[in-house]
């Protein structure tokens, strides 16, 4: 209970008192936290499930533990929020490390990365045979770590995806260990993003330039925005990037980037689990080229 201070236990008496007075503030608490209504453990822990299953929780990212207790009409801290968040952790849908509730991603991120990677090549944004950038220049341009990526470059070598050899550049090798299509041209890439872009965007410079720092900001944090707000933040950075293309001077560069916002946007694989972290690298691009852009 607030205000309540440890005991103090003078000399002499048994050291069992302290365990006895703990117990008693704790039983105090519940049955105050009873009195007070409001809703119980299972209702918090349905709550927070459908929640996550519905993807207004987004998988790794923090668990909005005043957003849940707003929305179900309690006060924190709550010993029956946190005997749900214990329930949801055994299920396997949380888990608690740096004394913060997180949502757990079913797949590694670095698994994730290579997903991406994988993706890019069969897109043919990196063709057969062709050197890849250097991890300090893609990790930005994936919004993740170059420890992640270390990562990705590494399951991707394990399966012949990558070919690096000491003091080189690593490539693409000439026949990729899974079957490549040809891809879509330009036309029919732009008509998909099209259909997926926000229809009258405001697309002055400033408005672009808070929303990608928006998007960034929500994946750098790793807070679930409430998924309207997301879902327009991703269709109007598609727009933005479209809008952005037709400016660039170099056919090659912006058919380059055209497919690997395709890739992003539409993830045509289910490589990721994350919609906040393809919303972010998506955000990066548009940064890149609204930077690239002449005034």
């Amino acid at each position: 209970m607030a205000g309540v201070q440890p005991l103090v236990v003078p000399a002499g008496l048994p050291p069992a008192l302290p365990v006895l007075n703990d117990s008693v503030l704790r039983l105090l608490r519940a049955l105050t936290e009873a009195e007070a209504g409001g809703p119980d453990v299972t209702e918090i822990a349905d709550h927070v499930r459908t929640a996550i299953q519905d993807g207004v929780f987004l998988p790794g990212t923090k668990l909005p533990v005043g957003r849940i207790a707003a929305d179900l009409g309690y006060s924190r801290p709550s010993d029956r929020a946190e005997l749900a968040f214990q329930d949801l952790r055994s299920e396997k849908l949380l888990t608690f490390r740096g004394s913060i509730w997180w949502i757990i991603e079913p797949t590694d991120q670095a698994a994730q990365v290579a997903g991406m990677i994988r993706a890019f090549i069969q897109a043919g944004v990196y063709p057969p045979g062709g050197p890849l950038p250097r991890t300090i220049d893609l990790a930005p341009q994936l919004a993740t770590s170059t420890t992640t990526l270390t990562g990705a470059w590494a399951i991707l070598r394990e399966e012949g995806t990558v070919v690096s050899r000491d003091g080189f550049r690593r490539r693409t090798p000439p026949v990729p260990p899974f079957p490549l299509d040809a891809p879509p041209g330009p036309d029919a890439l732009t008509a998909q993003l099209r259909s997926l872009a926000l229809d009258d965007a405001d697309l002055r410079p400033h408005v672009i330039e808070e929303t990608c720092a928006q998007a960034r900001n929500w994946w750098r944090t790793r807070t679930s925005p409430p998924p309207a707000a997301l879902e327009h933040a991703y269709s109007y950075l598609i727009a933005a990037v479209l809008h952005l293309l037709r400016t660039t001077p170099d056919a090659e560069e912006a058919h380059t980037r055209l497919r690997r916002t395709a890739v992003l946007a539409l993830d045509p694989d289910g490589v990721t689990s994350s919609p906040l972290w393809r919303t972010a690298c998506i955000a990066v691009a548009v940064g890149e080229l609204a930077h690239r852009s002449p005034a």
